[in-house]
């Protein structure tokens, strides 16, 4: 109260000045509650949304299939006609491994082109990844080459999509 009295000299303006400045005070603390609050709703509700789209991010994640030996016996279809596309060569490869038991020592198995109706789908699901270029050429060339085969799954758990990359082996 001294120090009051001896800016403004009169009690009653240091009286009502010490008024003013609890309700600016108060003022004060309610905006910065509100704020933070208001920051705090905005921050929960963006981590709230990105978790949601989390789920089916994962669910786009390219997952290992199986991996092969693209040789002799895949360059050609059923027929003897020499194939000239990599994706032919793939699902020649597993119609070779599935319906004419004509495996490779490195040919490994999939649970999912057992049938004709499924291996029809690979040309229309196979991609190369990116970088590997050279399976292409190298298969195309009548080159055998090791892959490695992954898969994309839709929400249903439905395959649709295939990418190419080198195998490791």
């Amino acid at each position: 109260m001294k120090v009051c009295l001896m800016l403004t000299g009169v009690s009653f303006t240091c009286n009502r000045w010490l008024k003013r400045r609890n309700q600016l005070v108060r003022l004060q603390s309610l905006r910065l509650t509100f704020l933070l609050e208001f920051l705090m709703k905005r921050i929960f509700s963006t981590i709230a949304v990105l978790v949601a789209m989390a789920g089916p991010v994962s669910a786009q994640d390219w997952q290992y299939l199986y991996s092969t030996l693209l040789g002799p016996a895949d360059f050609t279809n059923s027929s003897g006609a020499r194939l000239g596309d990599l994706c032919a060569i793939v699902q020649q490869d597993r119609a070779n491994f599935h319906r004419f038991n004509l495996r490779d020592q490195a040919d490994s198995s999939d649970a999912y082109f057992g049938s004709r109706s499924e291996r029809a789908r690979i040309p229309g699901m196979c991609q190369l990844a990116d970088g590997f270029d050279y399976i292409r050429r190298d298969v195309l060339n009548g080159t055998p080459r090791y892959i490695g085969v992954y898969g994309r799954f839709n929400g249903s758990g439905q395959l649709v999509a295939i990418r190419i990359l080198e195998g490791a082996g």
